[in-house]
């Protein structure tokens, strides 16, 4: 084939046949590599559905609901080939690079690497002999879609690093072995780590606030802002999860991006258990001690905290001097016989006139985010302040926990003797239970990767979760959110934990046990722990709770009771119910639920 070519070359001078050869040797090495790589590229495509395969018969047989849903597969198979065929195409053309070395002296400055705060990828520098995983999860700015990079994902992308090193040094002329081999993140990727991230790569407007705590806790806070805007919508996320459960549905389908596109100033709040985890004094930033929180800190203090801030930055803003913080006024209320306190007028707004308020600020919780609100509303009203929010807008409440999953067994039974032993054997002040090392976040992560793109392990995972949580959530695509990897894995303190062991155990929705008549008679002025529900009648706000029939982990049946506490007590609430399961109400959020939610924060009193 290359024969004429060469013939011609022999014809003419000398200097001109070597380049001419030379060229027609550099074509053949392209072509050569472009060869190899989509072969590899084949090659791996066929691995994973052979694996896919195999699993899927010896798991389920080879029946018709596994034909059924071959093509699907085939379709998502080749539209991620032609995914990352365009991607390393991109990336692996203009960004690899092996140094032309004259001698293995020079070869120190060979490295393949990336800048891993950004897109754009540096020079190569000296570096050791390894092989260098990325510190960051590699996920595309779609959180919740299909589009990620696990391990067999990475061991693809080495085989052709490989091939084009051996390529490039061909075409060189020199076998030079680079000293640092990192695998990049493809052109036009963003690394995806918190809620701040995907606000800014969405292209909406971002500012991130750093809350102080009265005991010392530095909780980040991201908004949406919207300065001139009266009406402000607080968010807060349940149990370990973070901010980005309110963004990762994209720019159509999550809540905090349609809250701002409705015209609401949206402040998404996270926990303390949510990194990074700072703390005023460093030593107990990291030390165990950091843990020493119940329930009642993330609402009595952080949810309290949160509405200060907010409150003292629109106050800036709109340029109002009064609080609508103030302490409530007796005469906004009245006392029936029973001493349960009643509001005059539905249109109290905390006791402020439209004039005086200036904006209204609504609250959005999910799961154990909702407790947290509630025991801060109660909290503030019992202490005669007022806690802020003009309506709440309660997504599979916390609380009640007398209908839990299987999963929680462990929990609800061994837990409370095991606490016992940490606190009070081995005299450990707090503890947080999260996957110890980054390497083993970062591994599962990647593993979790894998099961997305083998379909019959992703399967097999959504099945196990599916019976031990009683719930149908995407279970497999929330654990890939980007929070759950290093180094932002949330965590949850010994003492939460056991704050919602005692709610199972009890049947109520109280505030924490302290394990002692003098314990709660310190902290309550009484010799037993606050019953939260008793005090819904000091609730002076509309409240809508909503539920899924689906949901596993917060049973309908279990926010029917939060409803029937409320309504019992004289609380403007209503209660709306889905035929949808738990995540449903934050990562993956419905879009009937999505309606129903901005239809309550429209709601007028």
């Amino acid at each position: 084939m290359r024969a004429p070519r060469f013939k011609a070359a022999m014809e003419m001078d000398s200097p001109t046949a070597t380049e001419t050869i030379s060229s027609a040797v550099r074509s053949i090495v392209t072509e050569s590599e472009e060869l190899c790589r989509a072969l590899v590229r084949e090659c791996f495509l066929l691995y994973t559905a052979l694996l896919d395969f195999v699993i899927s018969c010896l798991v389920g047989g080879w029946d018709c609901s596994y034909k059924s849903r071959v093509r699907g597969r085939q379709e998502q198979a080749l539209e991620k080939r032609r995914f990352w065929a365009m991607q390393r195409e991109s990336s692996l053309n203009s960004l690899i690079t092996v140094g032309s070395c004259g001698s293995s002296d020079d070869c120190d400055s060979d490295s393949i690497s990336e800048e891993s705060s950004s897109s754009v990828y540096s020079s190569p520098r000296c570096a050791p002999n390894i092989l260098r995983l990325p510190t960051y999860p590699l996920v595309h700015m779609d959180v919740m879609g299909s589009v990620g990079r696990g391990t067999l994902d990475d061991m693809q992308l080495v085989v052709e690093l490989s091939v084009s090193w051996v390529f490039k040094s061909i075409k060189k002329g020199n076998i030079c072995v680079p000293r640092k081999l990192s695998l990049p993140c493809p052109a036009g990727w963003e690394p995806v780590q918190t809620a701040a991230d995907v606000i800014k790569v969405s292209g909406y407007p971002l500012e991130v606030h750093k809350v102080c705590t009265r005991d010392g806790y530095i909780i980040t806070m991201h908004r949406i802002p919207r300065p001139a805007s009266k009406k402000a919508t607080f968010f807060l996320h349940g149990m370990l999860d973070s901010s980005i459960c309110w963004v990762a549905g994209g720019v159509t389908s999550s809540p905090a991006f349609e809250a701002y596109n409705q015209g609401y100033d949206v402040w998404l709040g996270n926990s303390r258990n949510t990194p990074p985890r700072e703390h005023v004094n460093p030593e107990m930033q990291s030390g165990l001690e950091y843990w020493k929180f119940t329930i009642n800190e993330l609402g009595e203090v952080d949810v309290k905290a949160f509405v200060e801030h907010i409150d003292a930055v629109k106050r800036k803003e709109l340029g109002r001097r009064q609080s609508i913080l103030r302490p409530a006024s007796e005469s906004n209320h009245q006392r029936n016989n029973s001493g349960k306190t009643f509001r005059k007028s539905q249109n109290l707004n905390f006791g402020l006139e439209e004039s005086d308020q200036g904006y209204s600020l609504s609250a959005v919780g999910h799961s154990l985010g909702c407790a947290s609100i509630l025991i801060h509303v109660i909290s503030s009203l019992r202490k005669g302040k007022l806690h802020g929010f003009d309506r709440l807008v309660l997504l599979a409440p916390a609380g009640f926990h007398r209908h839990l999953p299987p999963m929680a067994f462990f929990s609800n039974y061994f837990l409370k003797p095991l606490a016992w032993c940490m606190i009070n054997v081995f005299r450990l002040p707090g503890f947080g239970v999260q996957m110890p090392s980054g390497l083993l976040r970062l591994l599962a992560f990647k593993f979790l990767h894998d099961f997305k793109r083998v379909p019959a392990l992703g399967e097999i995972a959504r099945r196990f979760m599916e019976v031990w949580t009683c719930d149908g959530s995407a279970w497999n695509k929330a654990a890939c959110a980007p929070h759950y990897s290093n180094p932002y894995t949330p965590g949850i303190s010994l003492h939460t934990g056991l704050h919602m062991v005692q709610w199972f155990h009890t049947g109520k929705f109280e505030m924490y046990d302290y394990g002692s008549r003098w314990g709660n008679l310190v902290h309550y002025g009484r010799t037993t722990p606050l019953n939260v529900s008793d005090e819904y009648h000091r609730i002076d706000v509309p409240v809508d709770f909503m539920s899924g029939k689906s949901d596993g982990v917060i049973s309908h049946k279990d926010v029917q009771i939060h409803f029937q506490e409320a309504k019992k007590r004289g609380v403007d609430c209503r209660y709306w119910e889905f035929n949808h399961s738990h995540l449903d109400f934050s990562m993956c959020m419905k879009t009937e639920v999505l309606d129903a939610m901005m239809a309550c924060l429209k709601r007028k009193t």
